[in-house]
């Protein structure tokens, strides 16, 4: 079991809840200079927009930068997604980081969330015995669309090859790279491709297509970015009394400068469930008019006032 000084310093290295974070390094030898990196970084991005084209994400996308050496960790790519409360999200990346690491070979990859390296905990019933939260750091990997597991060393011999302490980074990496066998067994690579089998197929699946009669630049703004969906919803369900002032005023999305007009609007399932059941009534003298609540007019007029009140708050703290 850990002791709390070692709780304490595993819990200060892991992400904050929600939030999903991901290291991308090169092979041991490769270039590094910010502007392979952020090449690099460009290369996967396209990657990722082209699997999920179409895809509303929940709070945060995929998305990776040039990181500078920092500390022991050599020049790589980083990037952190807050997924908030829709998991799916999480594995989505994992799922986008796999496909990475096939496109390209030489790099090494890391994924953490609060919990440490969740991808074990998926596959908790085939893992060896030694292996725990305390004892995994900087063991762990995404290298060639498989996970590796740097091993603890078993016989004398070797104990010249593989450490018996934390890795390096830099040691974990050319230890993965093909200095050690670190593949992880069958029955691991089985248990995480299970959980990311369903991508991208049920990325469609998970998308609920609506009517909202909103105002006319709402409906420009929505039908621009789709994705703006996921925050103005957000935004809406987080909002504090400063945004219920700016709702008040609605000084870009007003019913009553403007002319709505009824638009089909793509949510995620969650999303749309989320703002449906949002207790929201109209701010006064703005100008929205919400049909009685038995009308067949009434859920589109209602998710229109939402939204355009969500975005409505995403401008004021633009």
């Amino acid at each position: 079991a850990m002791s709390e000084t070692e709780d304490a310093v595993l819990r200060q290295s892991l992400p904050p809840q929600d939030t999903v974070e991901y290291r991308l390094y090169r092979a041991s030898g490769e270039e590094c200079s910010r502007e392979s990196l952020t090449e690099l970084a460009v290369e996967c991005t396209h990657l990722a927009r082209g699997i999920t084209a179409g895809h509303i994400w929940h709070y945060e996308h995929f998305r990776v930068a040039a990181w500078a050496e920092e500390g022991s960790h050599p020049p790589h790519l980083f990037g952190t997604t807050c997924f908030h409360d829709n998991v799916e999200d999480e594995w989505l990346i994992v799922y986008l980081l796999f496909a990475v690491s096939e496109r390209h070979e030489q790099l090494v990859i890391s994924v953490s969330d609060s919990d440490g390296d969740f991808l074990l905990i998926e596959s908790a019933h085939h893992l060896p015995k030694w292996l725990k939260p305390e004892t995994s750091q900087n063991r762990v990997f995404i290298h060639k669309g498989k996970l590796h597991i740097i091993p603890k060393p078993r016989t004398p011999a070797e104990v010249t090859l593989l450490p018996v302490a934390t890795p390096t980074i830099n040691q974990a990496i050319r230890l993965v790279q093909g200095e050690a066998p670190t593949e992880a067994s069958d029955a691991i690579q089985e248990a995480i491709r299970r959980r990311i089998s369903c991508f991208p197929a049920c990325l469609k699946s998970s998308l609920h297509r609506t009517h909202c009669y909103l105002p006319c630049p709402a409906a420009h703004v929505m039908s621009h970015d789709p994705q703006l969906v996921a925050a103005a919803v957000h935004a809406l369900c987080e909002r504090d009394p400063a945004d219920m002032k700016v709702c008040r005023r609605m000084e870009c999305f007003s019913p009553s400068r403007h002319s709505s007009v009824t638009a089909e609007i793509t949510f995620t399932r969650y999303l749309y469930a989320q703002l449906l059941h949002q207790r929201f009534s109209p701010p006064r003298n703005t100008g929205f008019r919400l049909p009685p609540a038995g009308s067949h007019q009434h859920r589109a007029c209602d998710l229109g006032m939402k939204l355009a009140c969500g975005l409505e708050i995403l401008v004021s703290r633009a």
